[in-house]
């Protein structure tokens, strides 16, 4: 039996028995891991908001090749969602984050990029009110180090170049120009230079105010169905984060 250090980023917590919790976590050197903490329901001991979705934690921990579960020896808080717990768009932006990456990624599959993306966005939901463009930020990239982005910046069928307004058809997102457009694809405006500048530049640095925000959450939608439909998954907190909207 190995010991292994690591930092993590809890993605979800599962009740078991009595006084247990398994607990998902996106660790940093050996990707999504599954653990279980053994009596922590009944133990002042250690700290609940360790264990909480969103906590940035380190860990130190039993490894058994053999066992799908392994037992946590210490866990130390690194950073909890305090600051924006009370935030409900703040939250419920952080559960869709978690729920993409618990959800579509392979148990024991380390990616260090995909970690780094992850923590950035979980510290950036601390420093900004724009949750949906943020959400859609990590999407973006989150589609483009899984292999599976589209090429938003030309038409499928003419392959013209796109600069401004594109279209896509629900579920495969394949883009077009507005002249090759079919009669059932959805129009979104100025898309094309938001996804350039978040694939270009710092989340921070982006100039928010020049994009039409009812455009970036249809568009953030739309792709969450493609993650739904690719991944053959759904994904329970999108139905949260449009309440009260169009969808």
């Amino acid at each position: 039996m190995e010991i292994i250090k690591s930092e993590g980023i809890i993605l979800k917590k599962i009740p078991v028995l009595e006084a247990d919790v398994a607990v998902v976590i996106y660790t940093q050197n050996h990707g999504k891991r599954t653990f279980i903490f053994k009596g922590i329901k009944k133990t002042k001991r250690r700290s609940q908001a360790a264990i909480e979705p969103g906590s940035i934690v380190h860990l130190v921990y039993y490894y058994n090749d053999q066992k799908s579960m392994f037992h946590v020896k210490e866990i130390s808080l690194l950073q909890d969602t305090a600051s924006i717990r009370d935030n409900y768009q703040a939250m419920i932006t952080l559960f869709l984050l978690l729920e993409v990456v618990e959800k579509t990624s392979g148990q024991n599959d380390p990616n260090l990029t995909v970690y780094k993306l992850l923590k950035g966005a979980v510290d950036t939901l601390h420093k900004t009110d724009a949750y949906t463009v943020l959400a859609l930020s990590f999407i973006i990239h989150y589609l483009k180090l899984t292999g599976i982005m589209p090429d938003y910046f030309h038409c499928s069928l003419c392959h013209k170049e796109i600069i401004d307004d594109l279209y896509l058809t629900e579920y495969n997102l394949t883009v077009y120009c507005n002249q090759c457009a079919p009669h059932n694809s959805f129009m979104f405006k100025a898309i094309a230079p938001l996804i350039y500048d978040m694939l270009s530049k710092k989340f921070l640095d982006i100039e928010i105010s020049l994009y039409n925000s009812l455009d970036i959450q249809k568009f953030l939608f739309h792709t969450l169905l493609f993650i739904d439909h690719y991944f053959n998954i759904h994904i329970k907190t999108k139905e949260l984060l449009f309440h009260n909207t169009l969808y």
